[in-house]
């Protein structure tokens, strides 16, 4: 037997992992809701604070723990090194402060140097506008799954498939929120971006699936023979947007960059899964029900 025979024959069975990776990504996710009151943990952008951004090549160790005995506030440590080499570029601090007066003076007094224009930069958001960005967000996120929803029901106008393709969607956004809170990567403007981004990419390859499968007429092929073109074809995309998107990952030196293409790179992952398993299986339940009931 072939892999692609044990593949058809075994589709059933095979269920069994993508249920594993919705259940672990639920429990991951509510474990921190439960704990700490959100699904996702927001940064500057959505809660309000400052970024502060320092050009220096002087080392920024034990700082983090220097500017948190001093304050009486939340302090994030980013730093940056020159493209291919470990040598010291700058430090970016995340901080809930949004007056930073004083911590320019202690970080001045850190690491020696004395902080202008020319090496020194704060981008300040209100608490206020972060939570203006944030109802904002996820009003685009359900106007979004709304208005897909919409399109893929008048476009297929049958209930089982359409269900499906949604529910992938669905499936691709939950893994990659429960992604990005195992790799610590904070919910902002920019990897809202890249969620909203996976819902287009998550329905391409379910689209291309569900069209091949219900509404192409191949005379002599057959349903296992469409299956197998639909993965040829729905693959090729997935890979090449992954290959391009862990390009981007390597060469950019942007965190805000990184973090989107690192969500992009789990949501698609997840979607080889949602798409090639849980959708062919329920297609493939459908249309053999559909032949059955004439």
């Amino acid at each position: 037997m072939g892999i692609g025979d044990f593949y058809i024959n075994n589709l059933k069975k095979l269920q069994v992992i993508p249920i594993i990776i919705l259940i672990l990504s639920l429990s991951l996710l509510f474990y921190n809701y439960s704990s700490k009151g959100q699904f996702l943990e927001k940064d500057i952008t959505l809660k309000g604070g400052s970024v502060i951004t320092i050009t220096t090549d002087k080392s920024a160790e034990n700082i983090e723990s220097l500017l948190d005995s001093r304050f009486n506030a939340d302090f994030s440590i980013k730093r940056l090194a020159e493209f291919g080499t470990s040598a010291p570029k700058g430090i970016v601090i995340e901080t809930n402060l949004e007056n930073v007066a004083d911590l320019k003076t202690t970080l001045e007094e850190f690491l020696k140097i004395k902080l202008t224009n020319e090496n020194f930069s704060v981008e300040v958001t209100s608490s206020s506008l972060g939570e203006a960005f944030s109802s904002q967000i996820i009003t685009a996120m359900i106007a979004a799954f709304i208005l897909m929803a919409i399109v893929i029901f008048i476009v297929f106008r049958v209930l089982v498939p359409s269900i499906a393709v949604i529910f992938a969607a669905v499936f691709d956004i939950l893994v990659a929120m429960a992604g990005m809170n195992i790799l610590g990567i904070k919910l902002s403007t920019a990897t809202a971006a890249a969620l909203l981004l996976l819902i287009g990419y998550s329905i391409d390859t379910d689209i291309l699936l569900t069209t091949k499968l219900l509404k192409r007429k191949m005379d002599n092929v057959s349903l296992s023979e469409k299956i197998f073109e639909s993965i040829r074809t729905g693959s090729t995309m997935t890979f090449a947007a992954l290959a391009a998107i862990l390009v981007g990952y390597i060469v950019t030196s942007s965190f805000i960059m990184k973090d989107m293409f690192l969500v992009i790179i789990i949501g698609l992952i997840a979607d080889l899964f949602s798409t090639w398993l849980v959708n062919v299986y329920v297609l493939k339940s459908y249309i053999a029900r559909h032949e059955k009931n004439g």
